[in-house]
């Protein structure tokens, strides 16, 4: 199946879950993220070159604000800073064709930016790269090897493919975009793991 037949599939399929279904499944979802989370914190992190246990320092870990029908775990963001994680945001800058994290706090003002996704505003502190010790990733369709598939923009893909990113990559869907196979391209980025409401899916593309 081409990506763009199977991008059209993917969402038509999200969006007739009900709301119960969705519901549900996110916060399953957020509780499955948030405790892989902690277990990386003591298990993953050395092995990507953070300096030390991740306990002995407040982790950063890079969200993204839901929009047509995505997962939310967004709204896990006060139980990770409760234990310990400094969260921020994605952004989106559309003339560089990049994504940029920010910081977000409680009282971080959140505002409508590009395709209307709410963004931290212009007083929030930028986020390098190189800080994020785990990434949350939304995607249309990911597959048990880690493969995935986006809107077709390819956001994601070039801010992984930076080499100063070193952050362990957890995609995030339904059990429904969980697909046996995806087209495979050079620019592709894969996932670490993929956590659905069914459970965690530990990946084979990457080490």
């Amino acid at each position: 199946m081409e990506k763009t037949e199977l991008r059209q599939r993917m969402l038509r399929e999200r969006q007739q879950m009900t709301h119960l279904q969705r519901s549900s499944a996110d916060e399953r979802i957020r509780r499955l993220v948030v405790d892989l989370l902690q277990d990386l914190r003591y298990e993953g992190f050395a092995t990507r070159g953070f300096p030390g246990p991740a306990q002995l320092y407040p982790p950063v870990v890079g969200l993204f604000h839901p929009i047509r029908g995505e997962v939310d775990v967004f709204a896990a963001r006060q139980e990770l800073r409760h234990k310990g994680w400094t969260t921020a945001l994605s952004k989106t800058d559309v003339a560089k064709r990049a994504l940029q994290f920010f910081r977000v706090e409680e009282n971080t003002t959140l505002t409508p930016g590009v395709y209307g996704i709410l963004e931290p505003a212009m007083d929030a502190a930028a986020v390098a790269p190189k800080e994020l010790a785990a990434l949350v990733v939304p995607g249309l369709a990911f597959t048990p090897k880690g493969q995935r598939i986006g809107y077709g923009g390819g956001f994601y893909d070039r801010f992984l493919s930076d080499p100063s990113v070193h952050a362990i990559r957890i995609g995030v869907a339904y059990a429904i975009q969980l697909v046996p196979a995806l087209p495979d391209e050079p620019h592709d980025e894969g996932m670490d793991y993929v956590v659905t409401e069914l459970g965690v899916t530990k990946c084979a593309l990457r080490p």
